[in-house]
């Protein structure tokens, strides 16, 4: 006790308890805020396996130009997202655990155009596409091109690319093959988990389709209220997410009816669906979300070649 009755340590003691609360206010105002006006909408089955009735969505990111292209990348040791805030033709990187966002690797794009869309290829390497091609970055800023043309959309993986070429708007393996033609601009691409499915996000529809050696005429999978955000992913279940005017809509495989709704206040952007039991959803108000999951939920892993 004769410390603490010693008049000459009390500044210690006065700094001490500043210092905890300093780190207390810290460690509140780092943390992720809940999202007002989040719901969930969907029946009993979509509670149990998808998403809980009251799940909670937080605010991961605030304050920035509009975002897109979220991309997930799941390593041994650690986890982080990759999303486009485009007016900047900047690249971020949210690391998982942290709270912290900070610039990812090459992030300005010359040569390529205007930063459209972000992607992976082997190794974890960076894909941005902008609107004269495609190209890897490496660690050390060098570049290669991946393909050559307007790209607007990437599959996982960057194994397929689509954008407009010669005036018509094309899928196609990333070596050129074609693999199909569209009626309307692609803004995303997606795999069924045995890959036998093509989905491609329009602006007024979800397409889907069916892909063997080669891919059949498209169909038309979704079409309501979907507005103009480019999300689009599937689940190792092959239920397809797509971003709608107010949300997330999560849609049942192969006839595209409607299994349950996420609605957020802001305009969804693009989603991404983790390994670590949430979904990320970028928005036009600069906000990065994270819904929660149920554990089942993972993104469908497929390299299709």
């Amino acid at each position: 006790f004769r410390f603490v009755k010693s008049p000459d340590n009390w500044w210690l003691l006065l700094l001490l308890a500043s210092a905890a609360l300093y780190a207390q206010l810290l460690d509140a105002a780092l943390a992720p805020k809940a999202l007002e006006g989040f719901a969930v909408t969907g029946d009993a089955k979509f509670y149990r396996d998808v998403v809980a009735r009251h799940a909670k969505a937080r605010v991961l990111v605030d304050g920035l130009g509009p975002l897109a292209s979220p991309v997930w990348r799941a390593h041994d040791d650690a986890n982080d997202l990759l999303f486009a805030e485009a007016p900047a033709q900047r690249v971020w990187r949210h690391e998982d655990g942290t709270g912290l966002v900070r610039v990812g690797a090459s992030v300005f794009l010359d040569a390529t155009g205007p930063l459209a869309c972000v992607a992976t290829a082997e190794l974890d390497a960076l894909v941005l596409c902008g609107d004269q091609n495609v190209v890897t970055v490496a660690d050390d800023g060098a570049r290669e091109t991946l393909w050559a043309g307007a790209a607007t959309a990437i599959s996982r993986g960057a194994t397929h690319v689509a954008g407009e070429r010669n005036g018509t708007f094309v899928v196609e393996f990333r070596n050129g093959t074609a693999v199909a033609a569209l009626a309307a601009a692609p803004l995303a691409l997606a795999f069924s988990p045995d890959a036998k499915t093509l989905y491609v996000r329009t602006v007024d529809a979800v397409l889907a389709l069916a892909c063997a050696d080669s891919c059949a005429e498209a169909r038309v999978f979704h079409e309501a209220d979907l507005g103009e955000g480019a999300g689009l992913a599937v689940d190792g279940a092959g239920r397809v997410y797509a971003t709608t005017e107010n949300g997330v809509a999560v849609l049942a495989a192969p006839e595209g009816a409607l299994l349950g709704t996420l609605e957020v206040d802001d305009t969804p952007t693009g989603l991404a669906l983790a390994t670590d039991a949430h979904l990320y959803v970028t928005t036009a108000g600069g906000r990065l979300l994270r819904v929660p999951v149920r554990r089942g939920v993972r993104p469908a892993d497929v390299v299709a070649s």
